[in-house]
């Protein structure tokens, strides 16, 4: 019975954690601390992605998409400041993927479309290279 009223209250416990977290502060008040990883598949549509960029983070973070078919991404930018997409072959991001970039003003959209081999490839933001990354998956 004392094991139950443990599992109860560590339950709750997590509960309570999830909704001080929902609750946080998401103001534009300019901090530029890390952003939560968002692992939610993209916005998408048939061979189709979308991502917002926002202040200092990418929504998502990571997506998929279909390898050896053409996508077109789209870059919606929400946030004050301008920002890139470029994707990259390597986690250092020395070997950009040719054509899979855009660049866009605070409140525009960009868009680019290429074609994606199996495997994991690595995006961020040029402007904001430390804070706003992610990763692109081709299967």
């Amino acid at each position: 019975m004392k094991l139950l009223r443990v599992f109860q209250l560590l339950g709750v416990s997590l509960l309570l954690i999830g909704a001080v977290a929902a609750c946080s502060d998401d103001d534009d008040d300019g901090d530029e601390g890390e952003p939560a990883a968002t692992t939610a598949p993209a916005a998408s549509s048939g061979d189709s992605v979308s991502v917002e960029a926002k202040d200092f983070s990418f929504d998502p973070t990571s997506f998929t998409v279909a390898a050896g078919e053409e996508v077109t991404v789209t870059l919606n930018n929400t946030g004050n400041a301008g920002h890139t997409l470029t994707v990259y072959t390597d986690e250092e991001y020395s070997d950009p993927v040719d054509g899979a970039e855009t660049s866009v003003n605070a409140g525009e959209t960009g868009e680019f479309k290429a074609t994606f081999e199996g495997g994991e490839y690595y995006f961020r933001c040029e402007v904001h290279p430390s804070q706003m990354t992610g990763t692109l998956e081709a299967e």
